[in-house]
């Protein structure tokens, strides 16, 4: 989890990286490995929830599932999908699977 203050207001908001949401979905692929972050982002760009460099649409942005958080790391900026706990809630239900077995690539 990350926290990311507001500088005006002070209040203090816990967001979750792809890697948490990866895991704690516990989706498996073909091979029934639980999916890491690299897989579960192709994922979500197969499902048309993200952009080709990982960048959300404007959709999710707007519902409050997902920010784009931008991170300084010397001299370039990195792009950063964090999730919501209702976005979260969101992809669990998306992804949920018919049977504990299935399989979701």
């Amino acid at each position: 989890m990350i926290l990311i203050t507001d500088e005006f207001t002070g209040h203090g908001t816990y967001y979750h990286t792809g890697t948490e949401v990866a895991k704690a979905l516990g989706l498996k692929d073909s091979d029934g490995k639980t999916l890491g972050r690299n897989k579960f982002y192709k994922l979500l760009r197969e499902h048309g929830l993200l952009m080709d460099g990982n960048i959300p649409y404007q959709y999710l942005i707007m519902l409050d599932l997902v920010i784009l958080h931008q991170v300084r790391r010397g001299n370039y900026t990195v792009n950063m999908v964090l999730f919501t706990d209702k976005g979260v809630s969101y992809l669990k239900n998306k992804f949920k699977p018919i049977e504990n077995n299935d399989v979701i690539l």
